[in-house]
Formats: C-alpha cells, sequence, structure tokens
C-alpha cells in the first residue's frame, strides 16, 4: 500500500484502521441472521421441501491468501503451501452472509475452527436457531445444528452427470444436499467477481 500510494505507513494504517471503522460499523446493513421461516427458495422448490424445511443455510470455509511476519509463517502455511486464514462463513439461499469469522491460521482444520465459533468464543458466537440448521460438508460431523452428507457415496456436484440419476435413497439425499450447498461457492464466485482484490485460493491443488 505504500509503494502504491506513495505514503508512509503511518498514514495508510491509520487511514486503513479508519475504513475498517467504518466497515464494522455498516456490517450489520449487510450481514443478517437467520430466520425462523422456510427459506423461500426451499419452500416453493419440490425438490427441497418438504425434505429441508427446517433449513436455514450452509456452511463452509476458504482460504484466503494473506501476509504475517516471519515468525507467524509456519502457522499460516496451509497444506498447499502458501499463507492464508482458513475463514469460516455462513452463507444463506438467497446468497448473503449471515456470519463471517476470520483469523485462524491457514494449518487450522475447518472442524476446529468450526467448533471455536460455535462453543468457546466469548462473543461473536454463531449461534443456530432452535430446531433449525445448517448444511456442512464431510469435512464437520453431524451435531445439533449441522446436517452433513451421507458417507461412502457420491456427493459433490462434479461427480454427478445429467445422464446418472441417484440410485439409492442416500444417493439422492445427497444429490439435493449437494446442490442447496453449492450456494457457497457461488456466494464467493460473485464476491469475487465484484471485488477481484479479494480473490480467494482454490481449496484443494490440483493434481497433474
Amino acid at each position: 500500500m505504500q509503494n502504491r500510494f506513495q505514503h508512509s505507513g503511518e498514514t495508510i494504517s491509520r487511514y486503513f484502521n479508519k475504513v475498517l471503522s467504518a466497515i464494522l460499523r455498516l456490517y450489520p446493513h449487510y450481514i443478517k441472521p437467520a430466520g425462523s421461516e422456510t427459506p423461500p427458495e426451499i419452500a416453493t422448490n419440490p425438490f427441497f421441501n418438504p425434505y429441508f424445511k427446517d433449513c436455514i443455510g450452509a456452511i463452509d470455509g476458504t482460504h484466503i491468501p494473506t501476509w504475517v511476519c516471519l515468525e507467524d509463517q509456519v502457522r499460516y502455511r496451509n497444506r498447499m503451501g502458501f499463507l492464508s486464514q482458513n475463514v469460516i462463513v455462513v452463507v444463506s439461499f438467497d446468497m448473503r452472509f449471515q456470519y463471517v469469522f476470520a483469523g485462524w491460521e491457514g494449518s487450522a482444520s475447518d472442524s476446529k475452527i468450526l467448533q471455536d465459533a460455535l462453543w468457546r468464543r466469548p462473543y461473536n458466537r454463531l449461534q443456530v436457531p432452535t430446531g433449525k440448521y445448517y448444511l456442512v460438508d464431510v469435512g464437520y460431523a453431524n451435531t445439533r445444528g449441522l446436517i452433513a452428507p451421507s458417507r461412502g457415496v457420491h456427493y459433490h456436484f462434479k461427480e454427478w452427470s445429467t445422464t446418472q440419476a441417484p440410485q439409492t435413497p442416500k444417493e439422492l439425499y445427497n444429490l439435493r444436499h449437494s446442490k442447496l450447498r453449492n450456494v457457497v461457492e457461488r456466494t464467493f464466485a460473485v464476491l469475487k467477481q465484484r471485488f477481484p482484490i479479494l480473490q480467494t485460493a482454490p481449496r484443494y491443488p490440483h493434481k497433474t
């Protein structure tokens, strides 16, 4: 930032904190907690209703590249080899953020971060309304308020083709689960398109 705008580090830091304070004041207008009603994206779609009528959103993590001091780089280096924060987000089915939990180092596991968000945080805790739940991927455990897909059968959206229909109840459940939870990836895609400076890294390395 100093190089780009040709100002001292003190000036950059001062105005960065002013912008950050303004953003924190604005967040209630853009991040809304989940309600108690069935989301219209589920209520009006017989593919999901009534099977997911109590589902209010989806949870996933993403790695966002970061810069840290030399002594902290080991903790922030993820399994793909670059420095990042592991950020957990909750997204509603109308592609709006309900909760964002940033700050954990890239080497931390998704399940550990989510546990911290649910149980350990003295403030900014992720709260699941009574009788409702969020969709999570296979990296998380089934627990109160969190519903994961069935293990041992197809799950990821790319594993399904237009000619391959689900053959078992578990496969059908996983297909519906995957289609709903895909809203997180779509939301991040829109975010990256609007704000290129916030480019997020792919979750898994490409095999060669």
